[in-house]
């Protein structure tokens, strides 16, 4: 990266974006689960391995939603720290955002080599994009290989 590129932050990318968030959340919460079982010895099977009921479910359950949370995590990262790295910053402008509990949606427009975008992004309801209002501008990362890909740079660095 260049030093007039600013790199994304791995704090800042869990706060707001939804996919990597997915990614860390459901693994957390089905450990918490097995915890949950195993010190409490719920159900019959308390044993991890082998148990009968509880926490073997629990536990091959962590295996294999550690190992997706952690691919859907990283691809998520690559995607976002690829686009910082080669993407191209324009303005754009919010055109719609909708928050249903602690979830929500941004759709914005943009003008990329004479040509006018529309893109959207699941985000979390946090302090940051509660500040996001129709009609905000706000500096853009785009993808120049496809232009119809961006992100909210403020969303993914700190400050």
């Amino acid at each position: 990266m260049t030093a007039d590129k600013p790199k994304p932050s791995i704090y800042w990318t869990l706060q707001s974006d939804y996919w990597a968030s997915l990614g860390m959340g459901v693994t957390t919460a089905i450990w918490l689960a097995y915890l949950f079982v195993t010190q409490f010895k719920l159900g019959q099977g308390y044993d991890p391995l082998r148990g009968v009921a509880g926490s073997p479910f629990f536990f091959y359950l962590g295996i294999f939603s550690l190992v997706a949370g952690v691919v859907l995590f990283y691809w998520r990262l690559s995607v976002i720290w690829s686009l910082f790295k080669r993407g191209v910053e324009v303005t754009g402008t919010i055109e719609k955002i909708a928050f249903h509990r602690d979830r929500g949606r941004v759709r914005y427009t943009y003008t990329y080599q004479d040509k006018d975008y529309h893109a959207e992004s699941a985000i979390f309801k946090t302090k940051r994009t509660q500040g996001l209002r129709e009609g905000l501008e706000l500096v853009l990362i785009v993808d120049p290989d496809k232009p119809q890909h961006a992100l909210i740079r403020a969303l993914y660095i700190r400050g």
